[in-house]
């Protein structure tokens, strides 16, 4: 049960105080008990702020007796009822405890009725206390003024409200300055009893009268917080409020220096967000920023640090009184006087009652800004979902039609007519890379931009769209193509055709540049993320497409040309790893993802796998190491940032076909066009690598599938990311049983999510067995 009463008894016999707790604890469950035979330890509880409703005290104790101990506790809590339960039976005793503040003195007995009697005690010493704290706080509470007068007719107390009004305290006030604020219409009992004092009023009375200087200021004050409050309801910035509320600040309680300070969204320190002229002439930003402290004022939010007044010396220079109120969480609002002014408690009051109607304005103007934040996302996410939904349309679109076409120019000028000629862009027009002079060639463009391009070459280096796309390999958007850096030639012909955005896709395979797409709106800010990494993977899709174009034009057209080469050059990963292991090691696959880095499918059937492992920590360019298989089918998935090699085939519009390694030397089978420059690119291959040499060169023909390798037919039928995905679920173990690695674990390698894994394995299987079964049904 909890104890609606809380004493503190000190006594320096501890067996008094036991009896004394366990007595109440039975028999009186209203009073709780906390005992103390140390009186610097009871001390320190009332230092500590504990809740203490009555301090019980022994007279006779080692270190202090119970009057001394009065006193410190008087020091600490003035109004904390005192009873002094002592042995010590002199009438002095009690006589000198009751001057000096005690509530109470019960002497010591025999038996148990002295426990009830003090119980009773406490409790009329508490319940008076309270009753009396009442009457405090609503005499104090009033608006209107209140003043006692005794029998004398000498006033004996005055509410705050009343010593505003008469501008004086209750000491100096006196029934003749009542008086004189009373009409003299002969009329009124009021008036005529405080003149003559002779014949009390019966009943209640109400009277108006003014203060001695004519000023109506409670009247004022209320219209002027009435009147703010109403404004505050409209008011959503938060600079207008608090305008607002230091104005008002003046027409309350006559402060004229007021500022007001908002907490910096960091929480660290607060910032002055309006001013009154008076405040800025008094005191400095810099000068104010030190009494307003964060950790003091906001953070703590107690019930006891509703406000913190300065006054006289302890006001600022220039002040005579300063108050600063907290406005919820927001900051604080800082109100100054002058000319001697003090702020009573009416004015404090005030000062809260406007600083709680500030912070729930601000409060209110938070989560206003919150929803038109959120109002605004949600209108950018449904602009942004529109767009997506009309890009995709287009790219559904030209998937589809890319299924119709074969060759590469068939490709470029499908794109380009798809965007062209979709409802939401302006004009697009595709470009092909020449890697030797880094020039991009306008081959095709449709829609709003007769003119805008040629088929010259575009200097990649002049254009900084086209740099970024060709060198960086990614999607270059240009949100306002008036406020771009591109030259002020295209932005003026842009301008002119209502060209507001561009998007510049780079369209690749394996990091081979084949084209630049550059499409346009009439729209700003048209290309979001979501648009631009669905335009990535289109740039992706196209460059596949091309690149299968190419692959069967150079098989069934004109053939192709096997180079195999040895080299020697450390740049090259197998060759480094050949020699680290002392082993043969072989390139079994090869893949490049989204981040850029290219992973090789590397098998060494006798290779240490801690010496891999070692290897790859001193190797820079190896960003990661993982062991796919076990055994005889063990197979080292290596990242790497960069490969020479491979990057050198690629961008020669050559194909790695094998690449295998033993005792530091290399041996690499490069496919290229029949039609390419083969002798060319053998003398760069050589001139590139070191040690490498031409061993052979051999023509490679095929007719249709059924007459050439069928393996070779099958595999045909896969995409890339098809082979891949089947090529690592096999050395993972995938299609062992047990698995050695799950669709989760293989999708964590490819660095794929898990549906996107079984729905190109289900593909590719699907694709690798319709090949199978159609050419079983083939007569």
């Amino acid at each position: 049960m909890t104890s609606n009463i809380r004493v503190l008894c000190v006594d320096d016999n501890e067996r008094i105080t036991s009896l004394v707790a366990d007595h109440f604890e039975r028999t009186q469950p209203d009073i709780g008990v906390v005992a103390e035979t140390d009186p610097a330890v009871a001390l320190d509880r009332l230092d500590a702020g504990e809740r203490v409703d009555c301090v019980v005290s022994d007279y006779r104790m080692p270190s202090i007796d119970g009057l001394e101990f009065l006193d410190a506790v008087r020091e600490r809590r003035p109004d904390v009822p005192f009873v002094l339960f002592t042995g010590e039976g002199s009438e002095s005793v009690a006589a000198e405890a009751v001057r000096a503040g005690a509530t109470d003195y019960i002497r010591k007995s025999t038996g148990t009725d002295q426990y009830e009697l003090l119980a009773n005690r406490i409790r009329n010493a508490v319940d008076g206390r309270r009753r009396q704290r009442s009457y405090e706080v609503l005499f104090d509470a009033v608006d209107d003024p209140v003043f006692v007068v005794d029998e004398e007719g000498t006033v004996v107390d005055a509410n705050p409200a009343a010593r505003s009004l008469w501008g004086c305290s209750a000491d100096d006030l006196t029934l003749d300055a009542l008086a004189a604020t009373v009409p003299d219409d002969g009329g009124t009992p009021v008036g005529e009893w405080l003149r003559s004092r002779e014949t009390l009023p019966d009943g209640v009375v109400d009277w108006r009268c003014e203060r001695p200087d004519g000023d109506p200021g409670r009247e004022r004050a209320r219209d002027a917080l009435l009147g703010t409050t109403r404004e505050l309801m409209t008011m959503t910035a938060k600079e207008s409020i608090l305008s607002s509320a230091v104005e008002t600040a003046r027409d309350l309680f006559g402060a004229t220096a007021n500022r007001a300070y908002l907490l910096e969204e960091s929480g660290g320190s607060m910032r002055p967000a309006a001013a009154t002229d008076d405040a800025r002439a008094a005191l400095s930003d810099a000068d104010l920023a030190v009494d307003v402290a964060v950790d003091d004022f906001i953070l703590p939010r107690s019930d006891d640090r509703r406000y913190d007044l300065s006054e006289g010396d302890d006001a600022p220079d220039g002040l005579s009184a300063d108050l600063r109120v907290p406005l919820g969480e927001h900051g604080v609002l800082y109100a100054g006087v002058t000319d001697g002014k003090r702020f009573d408690r009416y004015d404090r009051d005030l000062a809260e009652i406007l600083a709680a109607h500030v912070g729930g304005a601000l409060d209110r103007a938070d989560r206003d800004r919150l929803l038109r934040d959120r109002e605004r996302q949600l209108a950018d996410q449904r602009d942004e979902l529109e767009s997506l939904n009309d890009m995709n349309e287009v790219i559904r679109d030209v998937n589809q039609a890319l299924v119709h076409v074969s060759t590469r120019e068939e490709i470029e000028r499908l794109v380009c007519e798809q965007f062209g000629t979709a409802d939401q862009y302006q004009f697009a027009w595709l470009g092909r890379y020449d890697l030797e002079d880094g020039a991009v060639t306008p081959r095709f463009w449709a829609g709003v931009g007769d003119g805008y391009v040629t088929d010259s070459p575009v200097s990649a280096a002049e254009d900084p769209v086209l740099a970024e796309t060709v060198e960086e390999r990614r999607v270059t958007v240009v949100s306002d193509v008036a406020r771009s850096d591109l030259p002020d030639e295209r932005i003026d012909m842009a301008r002119s055709r209502g060209y507001r955005s561009v998007a510049a896709v780079p369209v690749t395979y394996q990091n081979v540049l084949y084209d630049v797409l550059v499409v346009y709106t009439g729209s700003r800010e048209a290309f979001g993320p979501n648009e631009r990494d669905v335009l990535a993977e289109l740039g992706e899709t196209i460059g596949y497409a091309i690149n299968t174009a190419q692959r069967r034009s150079a098989r069934i057209d004109t053939g192709a040309v096997e180079l195999t080469f040895t080299l020697r050059d450390p740049s090259s990963l197998l060759v480094d790893l050949s020699e680290a292991v002392d082993c043969g090691v072989e390139l079994v696959g090869r893949s490049l993802r989204s981040d850029g880095r290219l992973h090789l499918f590397v098998r060494g059937d006798d290779a240490d796998e801690a010496a891999v492992a070692a290897w790859a920590d001193g190797v820079s360019t190896v960003d990661d190491l993982r062991t796919l298989g076990d055994g005889d089918d063990r197979v080292y998935e290596v990242a790497i940032r960069e490969s020479p090699l491979v990057e050198y085939v690629a961008d020669h519009g050559a194909t790695l076909s094998t690449a295998s390694a033993e005792g530091g030397q290399a041996r690499v089978v490069v496919e290229v066009r029949e039609n390419a420059d083969v002798r060319r690119l053998v003398e760069r291959f050589e001139t590139e690598f070191d040690g490498a040499q031409l061993v052979s060169r051999s023509d490679v023909t095929e007719g249709d599938d059924a007459d050439g390798d069928p393996w070779s037919a099958l595999t045909a039928r896969l995409t890339d990311r098809q082979r891949e995905v089947l090529q690592v679920a096999y050395h993972s173990g995938f299609f062992e049983w047990p698995r050695s690695q799950n669709g989760e674990e293989v999708a964590d390698v490819l660095g794929i999510t898990q549906p996107t894994f079984h729905q190109h394995l289900r593909v590719g299987q699907r694709e690798l067995l319709a090949g199978v079964f159609e050419r079983q049904g083939r007569p």
